[in-house]
């Protein structure tokens, strides 16, 4: 997606609007994933040059 690095960090995270306003409002926070078939283990994901 890019041809450099930014000197700051785009997070990708997928979540619809509404959820991502509350998130940022502080009103919500973000839900952790803990499904037995998480392969990355419990938590929360950011995925860096890359929205889909």
């Amino acid at each position: 997606m890019y041809t450099s690095k930014p000197s700051f960090v785009y997070g990708f995270h997928g979540l619809d609007k509404e959820i991502a306003l509350q998130i940022l409002t502080q009103e919500k926070d973000f839900k952790h994933s803990n499904n037995h078939y998480d392969w990355l283990g419990h938590g929360v994901y950011f995925w860096e040059n890359n929205y889909e």
